[in-house]
Formats: structure tokens, sequence, C-alpha cells
């Protein structure tokens, strides 16, 4: 059994311990101390430290039948060990932690919301609620109280009661285990069972935000900021709103009012140029259909859409439609011809044996259906784009 240190005194960062197994499994190696201040990864959905013993770095740390294994990638020299952790990542740990109690003891307190698990990461942790929805004003309230609770710095503390104290103790969630019961404590706010590791004041939290709420296996999760954290949001946030009040002549009061304006503008010139593209696409359509040229049967009509990107040239193509005509659409540049192909109206040709002639012969990059064949063509210089389409139209005997 391996003492662990990190349930005694969560703020032990450096200790002397005896190495009692040290041996190597696989391409690793696994140590096992007298004591130690690692939390294992994985245990109560708090995240392991990381840390050194001897100057090795250890890759991480589990829990198996009550010992502590410490898993490192080179051998731990020696019979003494010098334990040390990362002290950054774990006292953002132990806020982490100490936020979810207080978070959870709101939502329950509040709300009569229970939590089913907590989730830490670097940088935030989440939440599950025993609920399928939360509305805003709840987790407004919830962040307001937490808040409240750390700007008291009220005193967290950890114990081990008596067998004749347990039924005494007015615990948030009846505890899962009767052996070895510890106690996390928020000055008789909020009680739970915890190995975990936590702050002695909650002043220590600095600032908690409710950034996120969002379903997950059909219950409800929080994402929460804890701390530097939630500091640094904070400050992102702070420089978004100020960047666009600058930009919309706002100031942090109006934005958005003043960014609706500006969407309503928007949509509303977008709606303008649609119309103007409709009626210019219009024109253009009626200027051209004097140009129509026959081959057998058929109505062609070749026009250059330099004007137009290629997305325009598709939807200007379907102002022709009603019309029984073959729409070629086209545009050069040096070897490269994009182009689009339409049989409009009643007009049907063999779209198929088309593409494979253009395949075959110009290298064609693109595809289509029966009603429209849309792609890239290589031509030589000293060949003209609309003989080798003309040609190859009436090629399929049309």
């Amino acid at each position: 059994m391996t003492e662990k240190l990190y349930m005694i005194n969560s703020y032990l960062n450096e200790v002397e311990g005896k190495v009692l197994l040290n041996r190597k499994v696989g391409d690793e190696y696994h140590t096992i101390l007298d004591k130690t201040i690692f939390y294992p990864d994985g245990v109560g959905g708090q995240r392991g430290d990381k840390g050194w013993i001897n100057d090795v770095i250890v890759e991480k740390s589990i829990e198996k039948d009550g010992k502590i294994i410490h898993i490192t990638k080179d051998k731990i020299p020696g019979s003494t060990a010098l334990v040390k952790i990362d002290w950054e990542h774990r006292f953002q740990i132990m806020q982490q932690h100490t936020a979810q109690h207080i978070i959870s003891s709101c939502f329950h307190r509040l709300f009569d919301i229970p939590t089913i698990s907590f989730h830490a990461s670097d940088g935030f942790i989440t939440i599950d609620l025993d609920t399928d929805y939360l509305e805003n004003y709840e987790t407004e309230k919830v962040e307001e109280l937490a808040n409240t609770i750390v700007q008291n710095n009220f005193l967290v503390k950890s114990y081990f009661p008596k067998e004749e104290d347990k039924s005494k103790i007015d615990f948030r969630k009846s505890p899962k285990v009767n052996k070895n019961l510890r106690v996390v404590e928020i000055d008789s706010i909020d009680y739970s069972a915890c190995g975990g590791t936590h702050v002695n004041y909650t002043g220590e939290l600095g600032l908690l935000k409710i950034i996120e709420i969002y379903k997950q296996n059909g219950k409800a999760r929080v994402k929460v900021l804890v701390g530097k954290e939630s500091l640094l949001d904070y400050t992102k946030k702070n420089n978004i709103v100020y960047n666009l009040a600058e930009k919309l002549s706002a100031n942090s009061d109006n934005l958005i009012e003043k960014f609706d304006m500006h969407v309503e503008s928007k949509i509303s010139l977008s709606e303008n140029y649609a119309s103007l593209k409709n009626s210019f696409f219009q024109l253009l359509k009626e200027n051209s259909m004097t140009n129509l040229e026959h081959l057998g049967n058929y109505k062609l009509l070749f026009e250059n859409f330099y004007r137009l990107n290629f997305s325009e040239a598709i939807n200007y193509s379907k102002f022709f439609e009603e019309d029984n005509i073959i729409l070629i659409l086209y545009h050069q540049n040096n070897e490269l011809v994009q182009f689009l192909i339409k049989p409009c109206g009643n007009t049907t040709i063999n779209m198929e044996l088309l593409m494979d002639r253009l395949k075959n012969k110009y290298n064609l990059r693109g595809g289509g259906n029966k009603k429209l064949l849309q792609g890239i063509i290589y031509i030589s210089k000293n060949e003209n784009v609309i003989d080798i389409f003309r040609n190859e139209l009436e090629n399929l005997n049309i």
C-alpha cells in the first residue's frame, strides 16, 4: 500500500520516499514508492499529476490495488526517491476540482439538479447534470452564487470522519463507499465524499465562469473556466467586443443594436444586388439571343462569360431553361477553357457521348448529367474554342 500524501496535504509539491519496486514492463518502467504526492490519472474525473522522480520524467501514474504505479520511459536510479510535481499543473487541478464541488452544490441547492459526473481538461472542466435542459437564468443564478462563495473565501477542509459521525453528515450525494471515507467540506455549505485534491480556501479560485451549455448523451453539460483561464477568456472576449465596437462605431452598450442594424443592411444590400444581377442577366440574355446559330434542327448559343465567375455563369444559364436551345458558355485563358454546355427547354442531346469525346480529345476535367456538362478542357494555341464545340456537337449527329 502506498501512502497517499496528496490526501493529507494537497499543497505538498516535493517529498522524499523509498523505492519499493522498480521493474521494466515492455518499453516502460513501473515504480512503486512507500509514499507519493502523485495523484493518479483517471480517478474520480480528476487529471493526474505531472512531475519527476530523481529528475526522471513521470509520464503518468495509475492506481492498482491501493498502490500508485509511476510510469517512466527511463529507469529511476537509486533506492531513495526525490519526488517533485509540476506545481502549476497541480494547483490548476486543485482549483478545478474545488470549482466543480461549488458549481455542483449550487445547481443542487438552487434547482435540485444533481451532478452525474465531471471531467477536467487542461484549461476547463465540464459537469454533466441530471437534467435534459437548462435555462439561461438557471446558469446565471448558479454562476452568481458560486462566485459569491468564492469571494467570501470560505474554508475548504478534508477529513476522515469517525464511523459514528458519518450518518450526521449532510452529503450532497450519498457516498458509494463507507470504508476509508474521506469528506471534503466547504465551510458547512457542501459535503462530498471525495479523494481528490482541493484548495484550502474558496478565494483561491479567483473567478468561475460558465461559458457553454450543451447536451451530452441526452443530458445537460456545462463547460466552466476557473481562475486564470476565466480571466484570459474575459480579456479575449473584451478585446473582441472592443474591436467590433470600433468597427461599427458603437460601444459595449449598443453593440448588439448596431450589429443587428449592420446585418439588416447587409441583407438589404444582398437582396438589392441579387435583384440587379437578375436584371443584368435578363438584359444579357435578350442581347445574346440575337446571336443564335443553327446546327441541323438545333439552335446554338455561344457566349463568353468573361464578365462572370463560374457560379454566376451557372445561375445565368437558368434564364434559358424555357428556351429550346443548346447553351454553350465558355471562358478561355490561354490553353485552358472553362465551359458549361446545357440543353435547354425540350432540347436533348447525348451528353454522355459528348463527355467521352471531350475526355479523349481534350483531357476534360469535369462532369455532369443529361441536363448539364461542365468542366475544363485544354486546347492548343491555334485551335478555336467555338469551332471545337460546334464540331463536337455536329459529330453527335444532331
